[in-house]
């Protein structure tokens, strides 16, 4: 295991390991995140388009499979885009 005594380091070899590739600030003005934010309203939409598709595929491969179960775990799929589609919609519009 390797230690680092953090008094080792120099303030000069901390920050050329720093990426300053982004932009740089002035003294005092780095009082914003540069994390990005991805909306709920985002998340809800791909899990439900996600979903859809599981369902579809599921229930196309039951018809041609002609299985039951199949049939079932895609009647689920679609049972959760039933409670994921409104929240998508509330949040797209509320």
């Amino acid at each position: 295991m390797w230690s680092i005594d953090p008094t080792s380091i120099s303030k000069e070899s901390f920050m050329s390991a720093v990426d300053h590739s982004l932009h740089a600030h002035k003294l005092g003005d780095a009082k914003h995140s540069h994390a990005k934010e991805i909306s709920n309203q985002n998340l809800l939409q791909i899990a439900l388009v996600l979903t859809l598709g599981f369902s579809g595929v599921e229930a196309a491969a039951a018809y041609f499979a002609g299985s039951l179960a199949l049939i079932s775990d895609g009647g689920a799929h679609g049972d959760r885009c039933s409670g994921i589609g409104p929240g998508a919609f509330s949040a797209n519009h509320c």
